[in-house]
């Protein structure tokens, strides 16, 4: 279901004190003021008998001109996530508590609105966001132009793009075809968009360097024929990958300065990735150079 086909000012609705006639169906409700502002989203399985003894009923009939709509939901299972969504894209006042979309960190440097564990499914959604993708040419944009900047196995992207359409931020369709399976192609809802751009004006933390090499190579007086061998290993692991980078610059980005917006962007992320691998081959060959003739 896409969020932002949903209109609670033009769904069905009745004024607050009509509540008894409500239909007894699974829905998600809204309660409404008369100048159209949202001012709580609930949900509920039998939408009349909830508004029975509602907890909010007093507080909303003393506004008055209060009027309540519900959008039907045919399969209940799905009222919870959809109630968090709503809420999380509306922001209605009376609800007390903005739902959390993943587990939270408190710790230092972790914004609260942040999702945490879902760093792959930010990957996920910049390529969705550019056009629809199927599991399969999603997997193979990370092999390529993605893994510039961020690597995941396809089991690992397959999980994730379930809990995006958990959440409501990439829906999915079905595309029938004769000689092969049918496919699923994934696009990002405007809800995925709007939360791909929270993020983005989150700030992002430096990121630590964890390297086991550099780890063996603090103790590499240990086994040195041992650690030179792996800096020569790493070094032309490193120059293959440069030279990916580089022919992949001089047959899309020969001239940067005159690439579309998008583009020079993406660029940014290969030159980034052609930075990082030039430094490593540099750095295997300095220490090459400095461990030679040690035995």
């Amino acid at each position: 279901m896409d969020l932002a086909a949903i209109d609670p000012l033009k769904l069905p609705s009745l004024p607050l004190e009509r509540k008894a006639d409500l239909p007894d169906c699974p829905a998600i409700y809204f309660a409404i003021s008369g100048s159209g502002e949202i001012l709580y989203i609930g949900r509920s399985i039998a939408l009349c008998r909830r508004w029975i003894l509602h907890h909010r009923f007093k507080q909303l009939n003393a506004l008055g001109n209060v009027k309540l709509a519900w959008l039907q939901c045919d399969n209940p299972s799905i009222l919870k996530k959809l109630e968090s969504q709503l809420i999380y894209a509306l922001k209605p006042k009376l609800n007390e508590q903005l739902p959390s979309l993943y587990s939270h960190k408190k710790s230092k440097g972790i914004s609260p609105t942040q999702p945490q564990g879902s760093k792959l499914a930010w990957a996920i959604l910049v390529v969705l966001v550019d056009r629809p993708c199927s599991g399969y040419d999603l997997a193979k944009q990370f092999d390529g132009s993605v893994g510039f900047f961020w690597k995941a196995s396809h089991q690992q992207i397959y999980r994730e793009l379930s809990k995006l359409e958990d959440l409501l931020w990439i829906t999915s369709e079905t595309i029938l075809q004769a000689a092969r399976p049918d496919k699923k192609l994934y696009s990002a809802t405007e809800l995925g968009k709007q939360q791909l751009v929270d993020w983005i004006a989150q700030a992002s933390e430096p990121t630590p360097i964890k390297d086991d090499l550099l780890v063996k190579i603090f103790a590499g007086y240990l086994s040195p024929q041992i650690i030179l061998a792996e800096v020569e290993r790493h070094r032309k692991a490193h120059l293959e990958r440069l030279s990916e980078y580089n022919d992949l610059q001089r047959q899309y980005f020969q001239n940067p300065q005159k690439l579309p917006l998008q583009e020079k962007f993406q660029y940014l992320t290969l030159l980034r990735g052609i930075r990082y691998e030039t430094d490593w081959v540099a750095w295997c060959e300095e220490a090459i150079q400095l461990l030679s003739g040690v035995e």
